[in-house]
């Protein structure tokens, strides 16, 4: 019941609030509330709730791929890990709100060429979440260590 409230908020946001909430390429939220309640209280569990949605809840694979602009689809895909729930966790944010993480990842290489991006998707395979990565030369079989990384931080609203 939470998550579908959250949901129906989130919308609403997007409506009323012209694009907000959004995610930045470091996977920052900034969200509609802090705009449109100012000092208003959002308990951690809708934080949680919210940035669990975007990322472990039905996420199944992280990918490496070469596209330079922001990945749209995995076309680019210079090889995928699958990943579950027990690859990320959920904590107090850096900044303030609550932060999803996923642990580091070992990627074997299933084609040749330089990773730009890292693309958290469904098993369809549909985008979660997407964010930038020190471009690195990958060769097909080699295997690339993905590092522990903040993919979501919802703040509390000021």
């Amino acid at each position: 019941m939470k998550k579908l409230f959250l949901i129906a908020l989130i919308g609403i946001g997007l409506c009323c609030f012209s694009g907000l909430p959004t995610i930045t390429p470091t996977g920052q939220v900034s969200t509609f509330a802090q705009y449109a309640f100012g000092s208003a209280y959002i308990p951690d569990s809708y934080y949680t709730d919210f940035v669990e949605a975007v990322t472990s809840d039905s996420a199944t694979r992280l990918y490496i791929v070469s596209d330079s602009s922001t990945p749209t689809d995995v076309s680019g895909s210079l090889g995928y890990v699958a990943v579950d729930s027990g690859d990320f966790t959920t904590d107090d944010g850096d900044t303030s709100g609550r932060k999803s993480t996923i642990s580091a990842q070992e990627i074997t290489a299933t084609g040749t060429g330089t990773a730009r991006h890292w693309v958290l998707t469904d098993e369809t395979p549909t985008i979660i979440n997407v964010g930038t990565m020190t471009e690195k030369a990958v060769t097909s079989g080699e295997t690339y260590q993905f590092t522990e990384k903040n993919l979501t931080e919802a703040r509390d609203a000021q």
